[in-house]
């Protein structure tokens, strides 16, 4: 019993040190952001790993239709993402982006258009998820991979005007009164 024991120890020593000099590591799952900036003129794709930018794609156009590769893994199931990316207003359409995977693949397909001033309206996705624009960096999608890597999709888009709130509007007659109040009762 004592030799078995010390057999299974020596054994377990053996790997551990052919692994580490052979190379073997453990797979350590990343986080990468997946950012569409249509913030500018043109578009730009950039790709973080773990917070470190790894990759900057500019191109001159507003639109972007074509594959993805994954860094590491591939899909563990279908995935398809549609949004439509609306103007402050709610009502005009500014953008549309498709995301969508099938399973056991390890490239994304991505259709992504933009509004161009002048231009050919857009065709909102059937069966779209709505979000209004905002300027800011908005995420429209996340998914995990086969081996643990995430990818969180987001996007950034060009506003053109940013309505005023009914808040603020409220709000300006209020502090008038306010102002007229204390004038009268300071006299």
């Amino acid at each position: 019993m004592k030799k078995t024991i010390e057999v299974a120890v020596v054994l377990f020593v053996l790997t551990l040190f052919a692994g580490s000099a052979f190379g073997y590591v453990t797979y350590v799952p990343s986080n990468y952001l997946v950012q569409f900036d249509d913030a500018e003129p043109g578009l730009t794709i950039i790709t973080y790993k773990d917070g470190q930018e790894i990759q900057r794609l500019p191109f001159e156009n507003e639109h972007y239709v074509g594959g993805y590769g994954l860094w590491h893994g591939a899909f563990t199931s279908n995935v398809s993402i549609k949004t439509n990316i609306y103007e402050p207003n709610g009502r005009t359409l500014s953008d549309t982006w498709e995301i969508s995977g099938v399973a056991n693949q390890n490239t994304v397909m991505i259709a992504f258009f933009s509004d161009t001033e002048g231009g050919p309206g857009l065709t909102p996705l059937q069966y779209g998820y709505p979000i209004d624009e905002t300027g800011d960096w908005q995420t429209v999608g996340y998914f995990s991979v086969s081996n643990g890597d995430t990818y969180t999709w987001q996007f950034r888009s060009d506003v053109s005007e940013v309505p005023l709130p009914a808040t603020i509007l409220l709000f300006a007659p209020g502090l008038a009164g306010l102002a007229a109040i204390r004038r009268r009762f300071t006299k």
